[in-house]
């Protein structure tokens, strides 16, 4: 049985916390290396997150030696509280921004892709 032990933000800390797995010789598994590193950017729950599990045998170790990657927890939330202006920002964002929805694409003449009528074949 697999254990999660941490879940690195970017691929430099990726390497760095499997480089000290490998120095101290703690099998690992990466959940989602190769699909997650394809797609960077807004990082969204088992799509792009990459997870470093270990055998629940060696977790206590391996969670220990990675302590070092983990942001102290103390005053969460003053540090996660939105001010009214960066909720304000999300609004609009979301509403007139539309940035974390992907839409259909509009070719030239402003049919949708699924929409576009199919080239016409050429005569010999």
């Amino acid at each position: 049985m697999f254990v999660s032990v941490a879940v690195p933000q970017t691929e430099s800390e990726l390497c760095v916390m499997v480089s000290l797995l490998e120095a101290h010789e703690i099998p690992y598994f990466v959940f989602n290396r190769g699909f997650g590193g394809l797609y960077p950017g807004m990082h969204m729950h088992l799509y792009n997150n990459q997870k470093i599990m270990v055998h629940a045998a060696q977790a206590r170790e391996a969670f220990e030696l990675l302590g070092v990657f983990r942001s102290p927890v103390e005053n969460f939330e003053a540090l996660h509280k939105l001010r009214w202006q960066d909720k304000l920002r999300v609004l609009v964002e979301l509403f007139l921004g539309n940035w974390c929805f992907p839409s259909r694409r509009r070719t030239l003449n402003g049919d949708t892709e699924s929409e576009a009528p199919a080239a016409p074949a050429s005569s010999p």
